[in-house]
């Protein structure tokens, strides 16, 4: 009984684990005015190549809206 209460808690704790590694929060990115995109929560701001690179396209891409977005 104690062995499968063991492994009971391993495989939840590496459940944990990899859903910590693997989870994002959301992340909204902004379009400047001069190409360039910043990101919300970190004020991280990349050029487009750049997010492209980091972001590739078929891969999950975060948010991104245009600046002015940001003031509705």
């Amino acid at each position: 009984m104690r062995r499968k209460l063991g492994a009971d808690l391993k495989r939840r704790v590496h459940r944990l684990e990899i859903a910590a590694r693997t989870s994002k929060a959301l992340e909204l990115w902004f379009l400047q005015e001069d190409g360039t995109l910043r990101c919300d929560s970190s004020d991280e701001c990349l050029t487009s190549e750049a997010f492209d690179e980091r972001y590739p396209l078929g891969s999950s891409r975060p948010i991104v809206l245009h600046a002015d977005d940001a003031y509705l």
